[in-house]
């Protein structure tokens, strides 16, 4: 089942200058076997969207937070914290966290036996300031202003969280980060800032984990253009080509290559060969692409449809980005200027071609075309016409 809403992209250093400068709805599928616990997203406008274990939660364009979906536990929808000064949010498992404009960071959701008090719990609130965040199954890392990391929760071993990064010095730099599971992936500050993963590996020696290397950086990929950890494998697209290449567990054939027996049913193989993407995400033992073609495809196991995103390349906009948890995914497909309707790429960019593109849109209905981000009903009036000729009167950075 898929399902839209609009939202704004939140740029990737984690804010937006201008609430349409790239400006999207959300379309969400997986979880077509759940039947009455199926949850439709809120509408509105947002700025980014993070997925968990049976709900996502989203950032408003005004800064305020919203979850939903159909996992009962914890408070992860009657917790959501207040205010309108958030700028990114990350989820994982029954948890989730927000960074504010300040840098502060706050979690809500199920935690584990650990009262929030404690490093060891992933509800903690540590001191920032942070400028990046990420969630993992009860464990969650940040990257403070000067670049250093810091994480805080429990590892699959039940055991204080593990921040030595190898490869790293104590004082190297990161920029960003993603998690999944019980690891993470950081790159180091630069153009040509090294990608580096941690996580509880062989010296977490439990009958409850079995290290799949999938925070061990494969040669000749640790300079990254995109990355991302799933559950127990991990993504890169090198910086250099834009090669793909995935690692660790792969029994549904999670890291774009298929096992040597492949599962019989509730399976999507891995296409061969691997299409030219522009990013990658990891799910629970599936990951979903975006081809250089704007064509969203999926691999591994497919038991509620988390493996099957949307396949057709979108009439209007485009996508700008993927993410896929562990039983369904999202993904933002909208415009990198929302003027630019039509995007064009020549001289000028703007022209009367974007106001007969966005005619067409709001005639059929897209619901890009709800330019004022409305609620009510009906959602498409005359304020998105006025709305968007004052995108276009403000123009394209």
């Amino acid at each position: 089942m898929r399902r839209q809403s609009a939202v704004v992209m939140l740029a990737i250093a984690g804010s937006c200058s201008c609430a349409l400068a790239q400006h999207g709805v959300l379309v969400e599928w997986g979880e077509c076997n759940q039947g009455s616990y199926f949850v439709e997203p809120p509408q509105g406008l947002f700025k980014d969207v993070a997925t968990g274990w049976g709900f996502s939660v989203a950032l408003r364009s005004d800064g305020s937070l919203a979850s939903w979906g159909w996992a009962v536990r914890g408070n992860i929808y009657s917790g959501v914290p207040n205010g309108n000064d958030f700028v990114a949010v990350a989820a994982a498992y029954f948890h989730a966290v927000a960074l504010r404009q300040d840098g502060s960071v706050v979690a809500w959701g199920e935690g584990n036996t650990y009262p929030a008090s404690s490093i060891r719990s992933p509800l903690h609130t540590p001191t920032g300031p942070f400028i990046a965040i990420a969630a993992g199954e009860e464990v969650n890392a940040a990257i403070r202003t000067d670049g250093t990391l810091l994480a805080w929760g429990e590892n699959y071993c039940f055991q204080p969280v593990d921040m030595q990064v190898p490869g790293a010095g104590t004082e190297t730099s990161f920029s960003s980060i993603s998690g999944s599971g019980h690891h993470f992936v950081a790159k180091e500050s630069g153009e040509s800032g090294m990608l580096r993963g941690w996580g509880p590996g062989p010296v977490c020696n439990s009958s409850n984990y079995t290290s799949h290397n999938q925070a061990a950086v494969p040669s000749g990929y640790e300079i990254p253009r995109q990355f991302a950890a799933g559950h127990a494998h991990s993504f890169v697209i090198r910086q250099s080509d834009g090669a793909f290449h995935g690692w660790g567990l792969s029994n549904w054939g999670q890291t774009g290559v298929a096992p040597s027996n492949p599962p019989t049913s509730e399976y999507v193989a891995p296409p061969v060969p691997m299409p030219a993407l522009r990013f990658a995400t990891g799910g629970y033992h599936h990951g979903v692409g975006l081809t250089e073609a704007g064509q969203l495809i999926g691999w591994g196991r497919n038991s509620v449809c988390q493996a099957q995103p949307p396949s057709a390349v979108p009439t209007y906009g485009s996508y700008l980005r993927v993410s896929s948890s562990y039983n369904h995914g999202v993904a933002l497909r909208g415009l990198s200027c929302y003027a630019n309707c039509d995007q064009s790429t020549g001289s000028p960019v703007l022209t009367a071609n974007d106001f007969a593109c966005f005619l067409n849109m709001y005639a059929v209905e897209d619901p890009l075309a709800n330019c004022d981000g409305s609620t009510g009903t009906p959602v498409l009036t005359a304020n998105d016409y006025q709305c968007f000729l004052n995108a276009y009167a403000q123009g394209c950075p």
